[in-house]
């Protein structure tokens, strides 16, 4: 969700989160 991060990425939505937190294991983690 956070610009300039993931793939790509732009609107700050549930589904930028997944991928964001699949992208980063510490974000996943402490999901």
């Amino acid at each position: 969700g956070v610009s300039g991060e993931g793939e790509g990425v732009k609107v700050e939505t549930s589904t930028s989160y997944i991928e964001e937190a699949s992208i980063s294991p510490p974000v996943s983690d402490a999901k």
